[in-house]
């Protein structure tokens, strides 16, 4: 099924994507490809209603096997909240073995990605595959990144896709999403996604 995603056109020079284990890149795309993993397993496994964040994701993720090293969900270079000391685990590590709830310590640490947290029902794998899936924090409604709250500050950052494709974007996305009501361009990432998706990312205060 996966294989009959059918790849979005990624043309412009500034889109590369970023294959170095540890890059941010690295991390954004193997996260969608754990999220497409978690889905074709159990197409209702993420879209149950009680990921209430990315950290609920991240901990559905470690749970069943799919994604555990934390580090996947830090960035080395984050210009704002860098991590302090050793990476948290993203469960709490039972006695007997088994996976306990979401870590304290790592619930509400800095993490670099922001996840999108599909309605209840929603029929994943059958998105369009310009759907976004994960980019790095700080992604604004005008396709810029933040400076105070964006991972890389205000330079860029990247975009996975449905079809597990990686895209990085220098400054803003400019119109190269893609509208998931008009099929149009949009710089919004809120308009390439499904009606009802909310986006989850670290906020500090929160």
């Amino acid at each position: 099924m996966l294989a009959a995603l059918i790849l979005p056109t990624l043309s412009h020079p500034e889109f590369l994507p970023g294959r170095e284990p540890g890059s941010d890149g690295w991390k954004v795309r193997s996260i969608g490809h754990a999220i497409l993993a978690e889905t074709a397993a159990n197409p209702d496994a993420l879209t149950t209603g009680d990921l209430y964040d990315v950290y609920g994701l991240a901990w559905r993720l470690a749970k069943d096997n799919t994604l555990t090293d934390p580090q996947l969900w830090f960035s080395a270079v984050d210009k704002n909240f860098k991590i302090k000391g050793k990476v948290p685990d993203i469960y709490i590590r039972r006695a007997s073995g088994e996976v306990g709830g979401i870590n304290p310590e790592f619930h509400g640490a800095p993490l670099a990605i922001a996840v999108a947290l599909f309605p209840t029902g929603t029929n994943l794998l059958g998105l369009p595959a310009t759907t976004p899936l994960a980019w790095t924090r700080g992604l604004q409604p005008d396709g810029t990144w933040s400076k105070s709250l964006g991972t890389n500050g205000d330079v860029g950052g990247y975009i996975v896709f449905l079809n597990g494709s990686t895209a990085y974007f220098k400054g803003n996305v400019g119109d190269r999403l893609t509208s998931y009501r008009t099929e149009k361009h949009t710089s919004n990432i809120q308009e390439a996604l499904p009606p009802g998706t909310r986006i989850s990312e670290f906020r500090p205060g929160k």
